[in-house]
């Protein structure tokens, strides 16, 4: 954080500007990746969207995967998969949360 904390004229950003602000810098600096890990926390919505943590030993990461970007054949995912995921880092700016 720069300048005086009783400067008046400090821009002040809500959190919808922050987490919006966040989001485009991890988005232009990452796009889309290859990441590897784990599954866990997996979970088939109604919706047809899966939602899991993609972890390793010292970090995690959320992960959706949206029905229409699923290909046709696939096996199904479950807990404890190794596998190695492609996509777009992105906030999930209602949470806060980033996420692939």
């Amino acid at each position: 954080m720069t300048g005086n904390l009783f400067d008046s004229a400090a821009k002040i950003l809500t959190v919808a500007e922050l987490t919006r602000a966040i989001r485009g810098t991890l988005e232009t600096r990452f796009g889309a990746v290859w990441v590897q890990g784990e599954i866990s926390n997996y979970k088939l919505h109604p919706s047809g969207h899966q939602y899991f943590t993609l972890k390793d030993q010292r970090a995690q990461i959320a992960c959706v995967i949206f029905r229409n970007t699923l290909p046709p054949f696939r096996p199904p995912l479950s807990d404890g998969d190794q596998v190695q995921v492609y996509g777009n880092v992105s906030v999930f700016e209602a949470r806060g949360q980033y996420q692939l």
